[in-house]
C-alpha cells in the first residue's frame, strides 16, 4: 500500500476509535475510557436521538456546551445509559418545547437547560441526584417542576427569571435551598416540601432589579407534610420572616386536600405553614 493511502486508512481507524460523526443528526462524539460522550453537532436537526451505543460503547455523556445556542431544536430523545447532562449542553436552545430526562441520569449540570424560553415540561427521574446553578433560568415556558427526592440542594439561581413558573414539589430529600433558587419568578404561587424544613438562603424567594438589588419577594405559599421535623408551631397570628414567603396554617387534624391541594409523593395529610423557622435561616455563600 502507497505511504498515503496508509496514511488515511489510519487516520480513518483513529476516528473510529477515538471520535468521529453519528447518525443524521451529525452527531460529534469522542471517546473515555470505554465511553461515549456526545460533544457536538452539524447541520440544523429539528429532532436528535442520542443512541445507546456507538461503536459498541455505551453514550454515557452530553458534554459540556454540545447542543448550545441549537435554535432549531424542537425534540431530543436521550438513550438509556446517559447518566450525566453537561454544562451548558442545551443552553439557549429556544425551540426546545420539553424534555424527558431517562432514568439512570443522576447528574444535571449547571446551565444545562439555561435560557430554553420554549421550554414548557420536564420529567425528571429518580435517580437524578444534582441539579446545577442556573439549569433552568430563563425558561420562561415552565409552569410546574418537581424536584425528586434523591435531590438534596436547590441550588443557586436554578429557577432564576422562570416567570410562568407557578408551583414546585420540592422531594424529601431536600435539605438546603441556596441563593436566588426562585428569585424573579413572579408568578410562583405554590412550593410543596414533603420532608423536613430544609436550610433556606435569605434570598431564596427575592425580587432582583437589573442591577442585582433585592427589591421585594414573591408572595408565594409554602405547604409541607403535617408532622415533618423541624418546621415552627404554628403561631397565633399571621406574620413572615425576612425574605420569606407568607403562608397560613391549617390545623394538621383536617385535610387540606379537601381544597383541591394537590398530593404529592402519594402523600395526602398536608397542612399550611406559618412561614419558616428562624433557626432555618442562614446565608449560604
Amino acid at each position: 500500500m502507497k505511504p498515503a493511502r496508509k496514511t488515511f486508512a489510519l487516520l480513518l481507524l483513529l476516528a473510529g476509535l477515538f471520535g468521529g460523526a453519528y447518525g443524521q443528526a451529525n452527531l460529534i462524539w469522542v471517546t473515555n475510557s470505554a465511553q461515549i460522550t456526545i460533544t457536538d453537532w452539524t447541520g440544523s436537526p429539528a429532532e436528535i436521538t442520542i443512541p445507546d451505543h456507538i461503536n459498541g460503547l455505551p453514550v454515557t455523556e452530553i458534554g459540556e456546551f454540545a447542543f448550545i445556542n441549537n435554535e432549531t431544536l424542537s425534540s431530543v430523545t436521550f438513550g438509556t445509559n446517559v447518566v450525566e447532562i453537561g454544562f451548558a449542553s442545551f443552553q439557549a436552545c429556544i425551540s426546545l418545547s420539553s424534555i424527558t430526562i431517562p432514568s439512570g441520569v443522576t447528574n444535571l449540570g449547571s446551565y444545562a437547560f439555561y435560557g430554553c424560553r420554549g421550554l414548557s415540561g420536564v420529567t425528571m427521574p429518580d435517580s437524578v441526584k444534582s441539579i446545577g446553578i442556573y439549569a433552568f433560568a430563563g425558561c420562561i415556558g415552565l409552569s410546574s417542576f418537581t424536584i425528586p427526592p434523591g435531590v438534596s440542594t436547590i441550588s443557586d439561581r436554578v429557577f432564576w427569571g422562570c416567570i410562568g413558573l407557578a408551583e414546585i414539589r420540592a422531594g424529601a430529600g431536600v435539605s438546603s435551598v441556596y441563593e436566588g433558587a426562585f428569585a424573579n419568578c413572579t408568578n410562583l404561587a405554590s412550593i410543596y416540601f414533603s420532608g423536613a424544613a430544609p436550610e433556606f438562603d435569605p434570598n431564596t424567594f427575592a425580587v432582583f432589579d437589573e442591577e442585582d438589588s433585592n427589591v421585594g419577594a414573591i408572595p408565594a405559599t409554602a405547604y409541607i407534610l403535617a408532622g415533618a421535623d423541624g418546621w415552627p408551631t404554628p403561631p397565633a397570628g399571621v406574620g413572615s420572616y425576612p425574605s420569606i414567603p407568607t403562608a397560613y396554617y391549617t390545623p394538621s387534624g383536617g385535610d387540606p386536600l379537601a381544597t383541591g391541594l394537590p398530593k404529592i409523593y402519594g402523600v395526602s395529610n398536608y397542612s399550611r405553614a406559618f412561614g419558616l423557622p428562624a433557626k432555618r435561616i442562614k446565608r449560604i455563600f
